[in-house]
């Protein structure tokens, strides 16, 4: 009976992981045999790459208007207090230093104003 027991579990948890990994998107097909078959959609996990583009693109626009706004030596100027500050602060000022892509954005830019 307890081999029944634990047939029966097995059963009920593979049925519960297939309706969970169903929930999150499936496509319907027919096999070789004419049978209608349920898979879950392929994805790439929870994050997409989109949203994360999106977010690299307003964050570069983000560092030329304000690179536009202070001027090339105020900016620099606040850079430079960033540097001697703590290792956030010094982190920030890594991730605020004009790169080639922030370049190319303020080319956009200033061409535009």
């Amino acid at each position: 009976m307890e081999s029944v027991q634990k047939n029966f579990l097995r059963r009920r948890r593979a049925i519960r992981k297939k309706h969970r990994r169903l929930a999150g998107g499936y496509v319907t097909r027919v096999n070789r045999m004419g049978v209608i078959e349920h898979r879950p959609r392929r994805s790439l996990g929870r994050i997409t790459i989109m949203p994360l583009v999106l977010l690299a693109a307003m964050f570069l626009a983000f560092k030329a208007v304000l690179y536009v706004q202070l001027g090339e030596e105020a900016y620099l100027s606040h850079l430079d207090n960033l540097t001697t500050g703590s290792a956030v602060e010094r982190a920030g000022a890594m991730v605020m230093q004009i790169d080639p892509v922030t370049e190319r954005v303020l080319g956009l830019i200033e061409t535009h104003l």
